[in-house]
């Protein structure tokens, strides 16, 4: 029997292939989901402000969007290196990597903050043209710019956790932001 005559096993009816899946997959979602409900919430609170609150956050946070782009690409393939070192059980090569990643990441979290707080009505000027939109992204900028290094340094963690297969602690930490990023914004905002 050739190779292309031989049945083929279907990952569907592997069920051993599908719980590894699942206990992988599933908190990955769930973090997922968790961030994407910060941003939900975030949006809600300001929501409060007014249009031009909104449209203001917005376009702050396009900043962020291009940033993440960067620091997004650079934990994806870090995290690929991750995966394989791990898989070789090479402990020394995953820490090279890590601080390889960590040391770019933070840069570029750096370079975005210092533009944010440094030039927040210049960068805000690039991305829209309505001087009420200009002012209220940089009041907004100039508060979340110091999250950018933060966030990319986190970034590069929770990548690298997901790579070793430690996929809970991601959730349980994203999970104790939402609380605490809901309860601030509360707190700030009202």
């Amino acid at each position: 029997m050739t190779a292309s005559q031989q049945p083929t096993k279907h990952f569907y009816n592997d069920l051993e292939f599908l719980k590894k899946t699942f206990i992988i997959a599933l908190p990955i979602a769930l973090q997922n989901l968790v961030s994407s409900l910060l941003n939900l919430v975030d949006t809600f609170i300001i929501s409060g402000l007014g249009d031009s609150a909104v449209s203001g956050v917005g376009a702050a946070n396009r900043l962020f969007f291009l940033f993440f782009f960067f620091f997004f690409g650079t934990t994806s393939g870090a995290a690929i290196l991750f995966a394989q070192y791990n898989g070789r059980k090479d402990e020394a090569s995953i820490r090279k990597v890590l601080g390889m990643t960590l040391v770019f990441t933070a840069s570029l979290g750096g370079l975005f903050t210092f533009f944010g707080l440094v030039f927040p009505e210049k960068v805000l000027t690039i991305l829209s043209n309505d001087p009420s939109i200009i002012q209220e992204g940089t009041t907004y900028l100039r508060m979340v710019a110091f999250s950018y290094l933060f966030t990319a340094i986190t970034t590069v963690y929770v990548f690298g956790l997901r790579s070793v297969h430690q996929v809970m602690m991601p959730v349980v930490i994203s999970s104790i932001s939402l609380v605490i990023n809901t309860v601030l914004n509360f707190v700030f905002v009202y």
